[in-house]
């Protein structure tokens, strides 16, 4: 795609004789077909279309859609460029530079349309080179010593990027003090700090500026390389410019740029504090492990001892009383320790600045208050992971079985946990979900890891240990191994309609939960995962996985379970809502039933059981579906039959637990009804 900014209509004879000209010697084709919507610039193309033989096709009047393939991209360059304006805060007089950068990053990203290449590698059979990209509209400093005409004037001033210079093969550089645009080869950029912006981000606290070398070279990779190890040229172009007169008292915030920071005192800023501010009470961070144990499917294999980390010396050792030990557990040797067990707390940062020799000033009064040693964060009770019924157990120690682990080394020592995870990997390879291939060069490979829930019931006790394999999704790259998203989630308002038709009309409410529910779905796209820790197989380790079927993680997963779900309600006889895509109905011969779809939870009621008996039975051959029977609990709304009525309860046990009333004794008591 070609973009060519034009001042008046009438240059639009020249300019595309240009085109075409162009086009015919580069590409080595002719110009056959032109369509137009005889607009007033495009009248004047009619002899020379005649002359050289191109046939002039026109839409009817005012009928754009007869123009759909270039109305579109014309929406494309105009939202992409004024999203770029948008997002730097340039003015709009500098539209045209947008709008040519749009086009310039939009002929460089994957199109579908184009097996997932794009435009620029479909045209010239080649990758782009992803390296030359930069943000547009921020800071950056072109090199112009060659415009200097005293050797100490500055190497450099700060400018706006505005884009690229496709005829010189360079970055355009803005000077707003001179009016003046560069186009420069060699340019450092301040990619998260914008001239134009009201409040622009200091060059201290934003990310270090890169030194940007252009080559001429494509690159063989299409994901982005690193550019701040390419290697600069050895010779350098001259430098072109031209000027423009400024139309805006927009004034971009350089002077901030030009000032040389603050050199600090180096003994003010070693000189210690009168009082120093007691000691944090942070807990320490758990020990890395050395290496990730492995799983061997049939066997249960062995827990895996962390190794402590070695004893910290330090200076005062003497001077401090060693820990309480914990009163709340005692670890044994397979359980990972974070300290030593005569291990002083680290002293304040004020303590520390102070030299081996010289002691703290006379002023400095003992603190009588002494930390003491904390458990490891994974051994801590949870206030989220404890009975919510019972105010009690806040307070109480809680046993490493009903805290949901972190990662995988701790979830490997519990032997709940482990079967869970044999469990998960099993069900994956009953659905043949992957294929171990060769990993393929120049491809995108997801990572994975383990994520650990505990399945509770309305009173909070726990029913299942959950492991669940996710896919790191925020590795994907759109385009390439994803193209379309859409997770689909039941609206509140539909919940508490169709809950209270049942309660109404006596309905019974069936609950079903689909088992692995995205692992269902099929996946249109190729995606390579990582083998799962702890499961990678012994005789291909260095292979990896080829998905066939969606993953929890995955950014397509939910689309692809959700295409499968109403697929197979559709064969039933059911159709969507217009208002909430998550409500599936069936109306037909006096039998209504409602199905509500919360990821993998499904409730179902309507007036006739025999037909919500069928409907199970039918899903329960395409899916892993388990019957919960009747409703008991779903999103916080408890379900309570007492004989042939119905009563809906609001559960604000979790909400207590977030506001701190979790502490206070919970009363029951009879409230009237109206239904």
């Amino acid at each position: 795609m070609w973009l060519f900014p034009l001042k008046r209509k009438s240059d639009v004879f020249e300019t595309f004789k240009q085109f075409v000209t162009m086009a015919e010697r580069q590409f080595s084709t002719k110009l056959k077909t032109v369509q137009t919507d005889w607009g007033g610039e495009f009248r004047n193309l009619s002899s020379f279309f005649a002359q050289i033989g191109i046939i002039h096709r026109l839409s009817c009047p005012h009928t754009s859609e007869q123009n759909g393939i270039v109305e579109r991209r014309h929406r494309h360059v105009v939202e992409t460029g004024l999203t770029l304006l948008a997002q730097s805060h340039v003015p709009q007089r500098f539209w045209h530079y947008a709008f040519e950068t749009a086009v310039y990053l939009i002929n460089r990203m994957p199109s579908r349309a184009n097996s997932t290449i794009s435009p620029f590698e479909h045209v010239f059979k080649r990758k782009p080179d992803y390296s030359f990209l930069r943000v547009f509209g921020c800071l950056c400093f072109p090199h112009l010593r060659s415009y200097n005409s005293n050797k100490m004037d500055f190497r450099s001033t700060p400018c706006t990027f505005l884009g690229y210079d496709t005829s010189h093969h360079g970055y355009r550089c803005f000077d707003h003090s001179s009016d003046r645009l560069y186009i420069a080869r060699h340019v450092r950029f301040h990619e998260t700090t914008f001239p134009f912006s009201p409040t622009p981000t200091s060059p201290s606290s934003s990310s270090p500026p890169s030194d940007t070398y252009i080559s001429s070279y494509p690159t063989d990779s299409l994901p982005i390389p690193n550019h701040h190890l390419t290697t600069p040229p050895t010779t350098e172009p001259p430098v072109h410019t031209y000027s423009r007169k400024s139309t805006t008292h927009h004034q971009p915030a350089f002077d901030r740029y030009k000032q040389p920071p603050p050199q600090s005192n180096p003994s003010t800023s070693q000189q210690p504090p009168t009082v120093p501010s007691p000691p944090p009470q942070s807990p320490p961070k758990n020990p890395t492990p050395t290496q990730t144990p492995h799983i061997p499917t049939p066997p249960e294999p062995s827990p895996h001892t962390n190794p402590s980390p070695p004893p910290q010396s330090h200076p005062n050792t003497s001077q401090q009383p060693p820990p309480e030990p914990s009163q709340h557990s005692n670890p044994s040797p397979s359980q990972p320790t974070n300290q030593p067990q005569n291990q002083p707390p680290p002293l304040p940062p004020q303590q520390q600045n102070y030299p081996q020799n010289q002691p703290p000033s006379d002023e400095i009064q003992p603190n009588p208050i002494l930390p003491t040693r904390q458990r490891p964060a994974h051994l801590r009770p949870n206030p989220k992971q404890t009975n919510p019924y019972n105010p009690s157990s806040y307070h109480t120690a809680v046993p490493s079985s009903t805290i949901e682990p972190t990662n995988f080394t701790n979830a490997n020592k519990d032997p709940h946990w482990r079967q869970a995870m044999l469990d998960e990997y099993s069900a994956l390879i009953r659905n043949g979900t992957w294929s171990l291939v060769p990993p393929v060069p120049n491809t995108n490979v997801v990572d994975c890891k383990w994520v650990y829930k505990l399945k509770r019931d309305q009173h909070g006790a726990i029913k299942r240990y959950k492991a669940r394999l996710v896919a790191k999704g925020f590795h994907q790259q759109p385009g390439i191994d994803y193209t379309e998203t859409f997770s689909p989630v039941v609206k509140s308002t539909t919940i508490r309609v169709v809950l209270s038709l049942a309660v109404t009309n006596h309905w019974h409410l069936r609950q079903l939960d689909v088992q692995n529910a995205f692992l269902h779905g099929d996946l249109k796209e190729t995606v390579y995962l990582k083998q799962p820790p702890g499961f990678t197989d012994p005789h291909y380790p260095n292979h990896v996985c080829l998905l066939h079927k969606s993953l929890y993680g995955l950014k397509q997963a939910p689309r692809a379970w959700f295409e499968r779900l109403s697929f197979a309600l559709a064969a039933l006889g059911f159709t969507g809502s217009k208002t909430d895509p998550s409500l599936f109905i069936y109306s037909s011969h006096g039998t209504l039933l409602y199905m509500l779809v919360y990821v993998d939870d499904i409730i179902l009621t309507g007036n006739n059981n025999q037909a919500i008996s069928h409907v199970v039975q039918r899903l329960s051959q395409s899916f892993a579906i388990q019957d919960m029977g009747s409703l008991s609990y779903f999103l916080g709304i408890e379900v309570v039959r007492q004989g042939s009525d119905t009563k809906l309860n609001l559960v604000l046990i979790k909400c207590m637990a977030h506001v701190g009333l979790s502490q206070f004794q919970i009363t029951y008591m009879a409230t009237q009804t109206f239904y």
